[in-house]
């Protein structure tokens, strides 16, 4: 009788490892490979595109990316800021708003200059490769994509 009880929980111990480490790994890989990119597509809009609109792209995107990543410091920063002000008991509830409206602020400065580096692309773009490369930029990501009902989804 004792030894089928050891076996049972050499067996039950086994077992929850085994999914105890089915799910630190699955938490650990997606985790590990994401990172925010905001709600473009790039890698997946460079894709579509040739060789020589490719390097066209990349070319436009690398001539506005220290001002981009300037602006991700200064979001960084603010958030930063954000949180020293959340964590302070006498915080001033005046100053935290600033804060995160200065936070929503430059978020929304990243957000137009994306916008406009787009555009910028589209523009250097070949008529033929500008709607393959809007419809891959604005792509939907992840692996939980909630498509829209058909009736809302519109001529294609």
């Amino acid at each position: 009788m004792k030894r089928w009880i050891y076996i049972g929980l050499f067996t039950s111990l086994a077992l929850n490892l085994f999914l105890a480490g089915l799910i630190a790994a699955n938490l650990f890989w997606h985790r590990g490979h994401q990172h925010h990119r905001g709600p473009f597509n790039m890698r997946h809009a460079y894709s579509v595109l040739t060789p020589a609109s490719q390097t066209k792209a990349r070319a436009i995107w690398r001539a506005n990316h220290e001002v981009f990543r300037s602006k991700i410091r200064e979001v960084r920063s603010a958030r930063r800021e954000v949180r020293r002000l959340l964590k302070d008991d006498k915080a001033d509830i005046g100053k935290v708003e600033a804060a995160i409206a200065k936070v929503g602020k430059i978020r929304l400065e990243i957000h137009t200059m994306v916008r406009g580096i787009i555009q910028k692309i589209v523009n250097s773009l070949p008529a033929a490769e500008r709607i393959k490369f809007y419809r891959a930029v604005l792509k939907r990501r992840g692996r939980f994509r909630h498509r829209r009902p058909r009736e809302r989804r519109g001529d294609r």
